[in-house]
């Protein structure tokens, strides 16, 4: 494929996703039930404007209500990894003239749940557009580092078209060309264009637990706790990007010249993004992008996000009864894995034995 080709494919696939996402206000959360099922909960939003161009468009594709309809969500239920239940589907008017869809999906298992990715701008989004939810119990150390046993491990992972978990994603060096100083120019030509149409833009993918705050969010090696820890969240999200957002400077975010290049082009991944959300762990004011493969660092080689925390008694029963707990520290003996030393309860404390 020739430079010419890949820049022109990056500018239409920015237009169209960008340009169509940002008149719409998405947000999902994935709740992991104490008994170890899933409950998806979509909120779509389309502003008014888009309904009134939606209203006079005679184009060959579905209109807006039609994708905000009940047979479009059943589609969907059927794409996310079997098992899965339209619970309830309501479509109605909401403020300023909006409309809103409100969706909720059951699943009897959370693991094996698969849902659209959340990192649209990815060049290679074709072939990674999806993202699995797996799940286990940490009985001995590994990768995870961290924690020695003990707590469900929960891993959002990327996967590629035909359904697999790539064993690496693409790094820096594999991105496309850099664009010429021509493409830049229009690029910053469109850049008005896509600010005002993400003037209502906001986008959030949330996953929640049955009750205890999960102990650390783990990406490229690293880990941390969820924003808002230490207010005693039961939740982690893992995107969270809205017109109301700020860089690191104190700015609009989307008024930054260069943040808005990128997203143009179709890269989250420019210098300029890095830098506004490398600390949005701990900065509410700036967007949280923690996907799958992006962190809050430059790269893609490190593609999960995971969650730790307490089991419920049912996960206990699944992941843990019977088996041995192996301490990362040589100088300790294995045990054998014990509700009161390791489950969830209320004020949620370990015992000696599960000292960590």
């Amino acid at each position: 494929m020739t430079t010419r080709r890949v820049r022109t494919g990056t500018c239409i696939m920015a237009a169209t996703l960008l340009g169509l996402a940002g008149c719409l206000q998405i947000e999902t959360t994935v709740t992991m039930e104490a008994d170890g099922s899933a409950t998806v909960t979509e909120r779509v939003r389309v502003v008014k404007y888009l309904l009134d161009l939606d209203a006079h468009h005679k184009g060959s594709g579905p209109s807006l209500a039609q994708l905000l309809g009940r047979p479009a969500a059943e589609k969907r239920a059927a794409k996310m990894g079997g098992g899965v239940t339209l619970v309830s589907h309501k479509v109605g008017p909401a403020e300023k003239g909006s409309l809103e869809s409100i969706t909720v999906f059951k699943r009897p298992e959370l693991d094996g749940l698969e849902y659209m990715s959340p990192l649209l701008a990815h060049h290679d989004y074709p072939n990674l557009n999806r993202i699995r939810f797996k799940v286990s119990g940490i009985t001995k150390p590994g990768w995870w580092d961290r924690w020695d046993y003990g707590d469900i491990l929960v891993q959002v992972q990327p996967l590629t078209a035909k359904g697999k978990v790539p064993s690496r994603l693409t790094d820096l060096k594999e991105r496309p060309p850099a664009p010429t100083p021509k493409d830049v120019q229009t690029y910053r030509n469109l850049a008005p264009v896509f600010r005002d149409l993400m003037k209502d833009f906001h986008v959030r993918l949330r996953f929640q637990t049955y009750g205890p705050t999960p102990v650390c969010i783990g990406f490229r090696g690293h880990t941390t706790g969820p924003r808002n820890a230490r207010a005693g969240v039961d939740f982690g999200d893992i995107l969270s990007l809205s017109h109301a957002d700020l860089d690191q400077f104190g700015g609009k975010f989307l008024e930054n010249e260069e943040v808005m290049l990128g997203i143009v082009r179709g890269d989250l991944r420019v210098q300029a993004i890095v830098d506004a959300v490398k600390n949005g762990i701990r900065n509410n004011t700036v967007p949280l992008l923690i996907a799958p493969g992006f962190g809050p660092y430059q790269g893609w080689s490190h593609h999960r996000v995971s969650f730790w925390f307490p089991p419920s008694r049912p996960l206990f029963d699944r992941y843990f009864k019977g088996k041995t707990l192996v301490p990362r520290h040589k100088d300790r003996k294995s045990f054998p894995a014990r509700w009161e030393d390791i489950g969830y309860q209320p004020k949620h404390k370990k015992s000696e034995t599960g000292t960590r």
